[in-house]
């Protein structure tokens, strides 16, 4: 008996033996949701299909490069073995990417540099990683490597109940923390 083939993998094989399509013509062709988002500062795109579990909070991912004439070029494939993974953005002039995964509900944040993340020669690693059960959402990250986090709701938003992070704004239970720097 032949093994269930994941769907991130077919949706590959069949992009290898296209190297570049139309947006439009690979949303019908593969019957997956693609979104695009533009990128700050570029005059690129950044694409992501993704299939869903019947069973499991789990998802499969392919990241695209999309050019000014909306040809998309295969850049990365996820499969979500143990966690939900999305685009959750950029930083606000573009030089970050930033990918969300979810385990059991937690969200962690992968930070890359764009530039090495939309290059297909290369490998991207994370640039930073944010990763705490105090954060619930990331709101915001700057080009310097600022973000501002939203604090999980079971923790008191008052000064005295938290650990020192700076500066706190406990009317919106949110602070900014440096990326490239420790939280605590």
């Amino acid at each position: 008996m032949n093994a269930p083939v994941p769907a991130a993998l077919l949706l590959t094989t069949m992009l290898l033996k296209i190297p570049t399509v139309e947006a439009n013509e690979l949303s019908h062709v593969n019957q997956l949701p693609l979104s695009c988002e533009p990128i700050p500062q570029h005059k690129q795109k950044l694409c992501v299909a993704s299939t869903h579990s019947k069973l499991n909070a789990v998802n499969d991912v392919v990241f695209y490069h999309s050019d000014q004439g909306d040809n998309l070029t295969l850049l990365h494939v996820r499969k979500g073995d143990v966690a939900v993974t999305w685009l959750e953005g950029f930083s606000l002039g573009g030089r970050y990417t930033i990918i969300g995964e979810a385990e059991e509900g937690h969200p962690s944040y992968l930070i890359y540099d764009t530039e090495q993340f939309i290059d297909t020669e290369y490998d991207p690693k994370p640039v930073a990683v944010i990763s705490d059960y105090l954060f619930s959402g990331l709101n915001s990250l700057t080009d310097a490597g600022i973000a501002t986090m939203s604090l999980n709701h079971s923790i008191s938003c008052e000064p005295d109940n938290l650990p020192k992070i700076s500066p706190l704004d406990s009317a919106e239970c949110k602070v900014t923390i440096d990326i490239f720097k420790p939280t605590f």
